[in-house]
């Protein structure tokens, strides 16, 4: 049966788009020089999300043996080395947009600031420390069959839940962060609309490579 792939091209066109839908927050909240408004949970739960995905596609990608799924192919191709660069450079963008607003002045309580810094750096020990940890460490399929299969479990039938999880309340956290301080205006609405548009697309991106021709 023939599986559909999106062509390189979009998806290049797509990393692009990730890297400019970033450029309007950024420069907004760089020029207001606060970061006031922007709930730092917004920022924790989506730059945990988006770490989740860029460990999931280099596992996918760098670390697995086993047969082709529906986010990869085998052997991996261009595409598949075109999507971690994607979930790469989100991941990169969302570390930068965290920093920026941690960094600048705020109303921010210490408290919640530390509690963020701390909470991804555990997350960073849970999730992208051991797929690069099993992605250094040599060894054959069948050496590496069952930490494979542990990282495979730790990602499937724990991380995933609790991300999804994350990403409501991301939205749930800056709702009323906004709702509660109206005239700020911290959020970029072009960039928000411009993220969304791609990151649809982006993980059509991914899904579509499981689905026959006929389904698309």
């Amino acid at each position: 049966m023939a599986y559909y792939n999106v062509p390189n091209w979009i998806r290049i066109i797509l990393l692009l788009s990730s890297v400019l839908s970033f450029a309007p927050q950024l420069r907004r909240t760089i020029s207001r020089k606060t970061s006031s408004g922007i709930s730092t949970f917004y920022l924790l739960f989506n730059l945990i999300s988006t770490t989740e995905q860029f460990a999931l596609a280099f596992f996918f990608i760098v670390d697995n043996f086993e047969q082709p799924d529906v986010f990869v192919h085998r052997p991996i191709n261009a595409g598949d080395w075109i999507n971690l660069a994607q979930t790469t450079v989100v991941a990169i963008l969302w570390l930068t947009l965290f920093c920026v607003c941690l960094y600048l002045p705020s109303d921010r309580r210490v408290g919640s600031v530390v509690f963020a810094i701390g909470a991804y750096i555990a997350f960073l020990l849970i999730s992208v420390v051991p797929v690069f940890a099993d992605a250094i460490v040599p060894g054959t399929h069948e050496d590496r069959k069952w930490p494979i299969a542990i990282l495979s479990g730790i990602h499937y039938l724990f991380l995933s839940w609790i991300v999804t999880g994350l990403n409501a309340a991301a939205f749930y956290c800056q709702a009323r962060e906004t709702l509660s301080r109206p005239r700020d205006q911290a959020l970029s609405h072009i960039g928000l609309a411009i993220q969304a548009v791609t990151f649809a697309f982006m993980a059509f991106s991914w899904i579509s490579l499981g689905l026959p021709v006929n389904l698309v």
